[in-house]
């Protein structure tokens, strides 16, 4: 069986929903011994994040591979190279030792982490395209521009 609850802490005090159900199924659970394990919970990546990230950071991407390179690279390219490039795990070969990135998916990622990503995303794209990425605006209207 797994139960989850969520609590909060404010002022180091606990605030938990559904304290009462939480406990009474504890107690219907037979002897044996349980982990209890707590996690801090993060907010995923957020529309906004992903708007601009898909609208602005993929297009300059795109923008700057096609002006560096003479070719054009579709954003599914882009994004599947960004996330080889910074959002990867390393698998290694338990026989062999050989190493591997595996690109990881972005949806997955916390605010903090996608913003983080987004970071290191327009970081690259100016050092090796030359192409500074547009700041999302407080709306989150964004645009490329000339």
């Amino acid at each position: 069986m797994k139960l989850t609850a969520y609590l909060t802490i404010h002022d180091h005090r606990i605030e938990m929903t559904d304290k009462a159900q939480f406990f009474a199924t504890i107690r219907t659970q037979p002897d044996g011994l349980y982990r209890w394990t707590i996690e801090r919970v993060y907010r995923r990546r957020s529309n906004p994040q992903n708007d601009y990230y898909w609208g602005v950071v993929i297009p300059a991407f795109c923008q700057g591979f096609h002006d560096t390179w003479g070719e054009p690279i579709t954003g599914e390219e882009a994004h599947a190279t960004l996330k080889e490039t910074f959002n990867y795990a390393v698998k290694t070969n338990p026989k062999t030792g050989d190493m591997m990135r595996i690109a990881r998916s972005t949806a997955s990622l916390t605010t903090v982490e996608f913003n983080e990503y987004i970071e290191r995303c327009c970081h690259l794209i100016a050092e090796y395209f030359g192409v500074a990425v547009p700041e999302p605006t407080k709306n989150n209207e964004y645009a490329i521009t000339d």
